[in-house]
């Protein structure tokens, strides 16, 4: 039995390798903490014991065959190593190594003991839900028709969040905010902030906004995060 850090082309990659091997049986994963290498390793260990049947994570066919191996094929389409998507990566693994790897045709069981068990971890309904946003977005992308890798698509059970604390800057907090960076000449970071203020945009809104969608004094904003509703934002500048 061993755990020591996984690493590709000579590099490491800061994720951990487990395998464990016992009369003649190897069982090998990786795995993006520490803590979750020890409790694979442990957990493989019990199975060859047993004389569990240890099941491939791929098919014959090559196609993923448990969720952990459909996360490796699915996450660097969906986030392209994004940090978004090493936070999401991590909270299905973290599902996985609580709950065990389950096979892509009985997911529906795997989401619902997720549910019990971050509830019985004292998560609040938000972090419930951003872990299943994870969870369902790979699983989404796997039961797409062109794929075919879920049979499938499992329900799962979305909770309600509160709006949270909500607390609106004041104009004089604007104009003192916005006075500040100019001061350090932070004048980009200072216009991007009066452009947010003024429109209302959301950050990535803003980003990837270019100049075809501006329109005199409005932008014209077409794919936005309500899908199937466009929006035109407009606010003249008090800056």
């Amino acid at each position: 039995m061993a755990i020591y850090p996984d690493k590709k082309d000579g590099q490491l990659t800061g994720r951990f390798r487990v395998e464990v091997q016992i009369g003649g049986l190897r069982k090998r994963g990786r795995f993006d903490t520490f803590a979750e290498a020890k409790i694979k390793e442990k957990e493989y260990e019990k199975r060859l014991r047993e004389g569990t049947n240890i099941e491939a994570t791929i098919r014959d066919d090559g196609k993923p065959k448990v969720l952990s191996a459909l996360v490796r094929r699915a996450a660097p389409i969906l986030w392209n190593g994004s940090e978004h998507g090493v936070v999401s990566v991590t909270r299905i693994n973290k599902l996985i190594g609580w709950l065990g790897d389950p096979r892509l045709d009985n997911l529906q069981d795997f989401v619902d003991r997720a549910l019990i068990k971050l509830r019985a971890k004292d998560k609040a309904e938000a972090t419930i839900n951003r872990y299943y946003a994870a969870l369902h977005r790979v699983i989404r992308w796997g039961a797409a028709p062109s794929r075919k890798l879920v049979p499938i698509m499992p329900e799962f059970e979305w909770q309600d969040e509160d709006e949270g604390r909500v607390r609106w800057l004041t104009p004089d907090e604007e104009r003192r905010g916005v006075a500040l960076l100019r001061v350090f000449e932070f004048d980009e970071v200072a216009d991007f902030v009066v452009a947010a203020l003024d429109t209302g945009c959301r950050r990535s809104e803003l980003l990837q906004a270019t100049p075809e969608q501006l329109d005199g004094m409005w932008l014209r904003l077409w794919e936005t995060k309500k899908r199937g509703r466009c929006r035109s934002p407009h606010a003249p500048s008090i800056y």
